[in-house]
């Protein structure tokens, strides 16, 4: 049975929480074939079996990690959309996002998570499937309660759309600046064909306002 984590170490953080934390850092840096239980607790300044204490092998911290990270980007979108006054501004700042994302998702990290961790391989399929589909789902619907996205949008066909077109994107030769571009060249196409003229015009002076957009 596991021991009931104590707030222990760096800012007070809980030990396993730290773990988890300092996993993700080195996986989506090196890959998970690249570090060893024992390289994390080198990083965390701790002995491998404090490691060990918590997760018994490299699949369920795996696991642990991939939750982490969903919870991250979930945590992120939200933040964006929050700060986000209209629907138009936050498929803007999206854009900018996902673009700045694609280096990760790039990462050896996943690329050995679908080839060697199939338990975890389906724990982020099934966060891809979900949670970012309702967050695009809920902006569509916030655009067409602003009149800032056509009030005849078929919402459904056009998240199913836009997530089938991003995985089309690219080649396994492509490089991450090259989907990175062609990723922030589908989000414009894609606001161009759903936003009203007053979208539209939320949208130009949001980039004539802030180069960042």
């Amino acid at each position: 049975m596991l021991p009931t984590p104590t707030p222990t170490g760096l800012f007070g953080a809980p030990e396993r929480a730290r773990i988890v934390a300092a996993a993700r850092a080195l996986y989506l840096q090196q890959g998970i074939a690249e570090v060893s239980m024992a390289d994390i607790g080198r990083y965390l300044r701790m002995p491998e079996h404090a490691v060990q204490r918590w997760f018994a092998g490299k699949a369920p911290l795996v696991e642990a990690v991939v939750e982490a990270h969903a919870d991250f980007i979930r945590a992120e979108l939200a933040r964006h959309q929050a700060h986000c006054t209209t629907a138009v501004e936050e498929l803007l700042m999206l854009r900018n996002w996902i673009s700045a994302e694609m280096s990760v998702s790039l990462s050896p990290f996943f690329r050995q998570l679908a080839a060697s961790y199939p338990a975890g391989q389906q724990r982020w399929q099934a966060y891809m499937a979900s949670f970012p589909v309702e967050h695009l789902r809920s902006n569509l619907h916030r655009g067409i309660s602003q009149g800032l996205y056509d009030y005849q949008l078929d919402v459904e066909l056009r998240v199913a759309g836009w997530f089938r077109q991003v995985g089309a994107l690219g080649t396994p030769e492509a490089t991450g600046l090259e989907l990175s571009e062609a990723r922030r060249a589908l989000m414009a196409d894609f606001l161009a064909s759903i936003v009203t003229p007053a979208g539209a015009l939320v949208a130009r002076r949001l980039q004539e306002a802030a180069p960042f957009y």
